[in-house]
């Protein structure tokens, strides 16, 4: 199982806004225990600023909490990976600091800047290859006629999915992979998570966003290709045409890399 979320653009208008000085420049950020230093649960804002100066980014409201993006100088996160620290997530409730955590990438065949990791170069038209395609499915507790029952190791007992897909997608734009460690409150905060970040065309950004709109609070179920790699439940409406999904799946995030690497992309 995975989480469903819309893709965040810049400086949204529904956030908490950064005090409009800081007190000078950002201390050098050299490891997480210097953001430790700096980063205390109950902080104001003003006092945020007062030591990060001012956010990169604003996003839009998720949980209850705004998210203040600052990007870092990337510096090594010490983990089995050999992940990278790129950028801090500082989490406003109410004016306060209730949380924070790091946004990580992990160096691949083909990185764009520090922060993201690109999945492949994209099938072509010239391919040999079967085209891969993403497939939307609403999940059902019901038994659907002509329908499959979805009960695998990575999704056990999920429920019964239509014959066809209510939705497929046969070209990307682009898709990128992030690596996140969770907040210090959080329910294993030592358990890191896989973001994958997806940019539809034109005509399938209006289509995804007809068919979140129609299936609010319905479980659905994305595969590639044949085979299933998400499953979330879609709790808004999601337009533009950007949007995540993550997992601490590790069988699904190898799978999902391998398959998404052969997608089609937008020329």
């Amino acid at each position: 199982m995975g989480t469903l979320l819309a893709g965040c653009g810049r400086n949204s208008n529904n956030v908490t806004k950064a005090p409009a000085t800081s007190s000078g420049p950002r201390p050098e950020i050299k490891s997480t225990a210097d953001l430790g230093r700096l980063l205390a649960a109950g902080m104001t804002t003003n006092e945020i600023v007062a030591r990060l100066g001012q956010p990169t980014d604003t996003l839009p409201s998720l949980g209850g909490a705004d998210r203040w993006v600052y990007d870092l100088t990337p510096f090594p996160a010490g983990n089995e990976w050999g992940s990278y620290v790129y950028a801090v997530d500082v989490f406003i409730t109410n004016g306060y600091l209730a949380s924070w955590g790091c946004s990580y990438y992990t160096p691949g065949p083909r990185k764009v800047g520090p922060e993201m990791t690109i999945l492949g170069e994209g099938a072509t038209t010239s391919s040999t290859q079967a085209p891969t395609f993403l497939k939307f499915f609403i999940v059902s507790s019901n038994q659907i006629a002509g329908g499959r029952f979805i009960d695998t190791d990575q999704f056990p007992k999920l429920g019964f999915i239509p014959p066809a897909p209510e939705l497929v997608i046969s070209t990307l734009k682009e898709v990128w992979l992030q690596e996140q460690r969770p907040n210090a409150g959080a329910r294993n905060p030592n358990q890191n998570f896989w973001e994958f970040n997806f940019s539809l065309t034109e005509p399938d950004a209006a289509r995804f966003a007809s068919f979140t709109a129609s299936n609010i609070d319905n479980k659905f179920l994305m595969m590639v290709g044949d085979e299933p790699v998400f499953s979330a439940t879609i709790v808004e409406p999601i337009s533009g045409g950007n949007f995540r999904l993550t997992t601490t799946n590790q069988v699904v995030i190898e799978e999902a890399k391998k398959l998404l690497a052969n997608m089609a992309r937008e020329k």
